[in-house]
C-alpha cells in the first residue's frame, strides 16, 4: 500500500517494505544469520515455514530458528474476488466438516516460535511446549482443480512423514484440521 502513493513514499522502501525482503530486514536488524527467507504458498504459508524452520535445525545445524506467520488483509480487493468466486462463506460463520458450510472464513493473525533442538533447549532452561518426531510438505499435483484437495497425496505425505519420524499412525488419537473444502477422514 505504501507504493500507491509515487509522489509520497518513504526514501527506503523498497528494501523495507517488500514481501521478499522482509525477512531479510528482521535478520539483518537482529543480526541473524542462517537461512532467512519471505514464504507465500497462500494458506499453508506457516506450516511451510514451520516444516523448513525445523529443517535447518535438523539439517543446516542451525542453533536456532525463529518462524514467524502473519495475515494481515489491509486490500479489499481479494475479498471481493473471492466473495465474487464463491469461496468465502455467506454467513461469515467457519463450519469445517459441516454440511451447512457455505465457505471459509478469514481471519488475520501474527505469531511466531522458536525452534531449538531438544538438547540445547534443555541444556538452557527453556520451557519446551512440543517436540517435533517429523515433518513434510508436499503438493496434491493433478486434481480435479486447484482449490480442491487431492486425497491420496495428502494421505501419502502423512504416512511419509509418520514413517520418517519412526512414528506409527495407530497411535494417535487426535488431530486438528481446518479447510475450506470437505475432506475424508483418513482412517488408519
Amino acid at each position: 500500500m505504501i507504493g500507491r502513493d509515487q509522489l509520497h513514499y518513504p526514501k527506503y522502501s523498497v528494501t523495507g517494505s517488500g514481501n521478499s525482503i522482509l525477512s531479510n530486514r528482521i535478520s539483518y536488524f537482529y543480526n541473524l544469520h542462517g537461512p532467512s527467507m519471505t514464504i507465500d504458498t497462500a494458506c499453508s504459508s506457516s506450516l511451510v515455514c514451520f516444516h523448513l524452520g525445523n529443517q535447518s535445525i535438523q539439517i543446516l545445524g542451525s542453533d536456532i530458528s525463529i518462524v514467524a506467520g502473519s495475515a494481515l488483509h489491509f486490500d479489499p480487493n481479494i475479498f471481493i474476488t473471492m466473495s465474487d468466486f464463491g469461496m468465502l462463506s455467506a454467513d461469515g460463520r467457519c463450519r469445517t466438516f459441516d454440511a451447512d458450510g457455505s465457505g471459509y472464513v478469514r481471519g488475520e493473525g501474527v505469531c511466531a516460535i522458536i525452534l531449538k533442538r531438544r538438547s540445547q533447549a534443555e541444556s538452557d532452561g527453556d520451557t519446551i511446549r512440543s517436540v517435533i518426531c517429523g515433518t513434510g510438505i508436499n503438493h496434491d499435483g493433478l486434481k480435479d482443480g486447484l482449490t480442491v484437495p487431492n486425497e491420496k497425496a495428502q494421505e501419502d505425505l502423512i504416512r511419509q512423514t509418520y514413517k520418517y519420524a519412526g512414528l506409527s499412525t495407530a497411535h494417535t488419537h487426535y488431530f486438528e484440521a481446518s479447510t475450506v473444502f470437505q475432506y475424508k477422514i483418513i482412517e488408519f
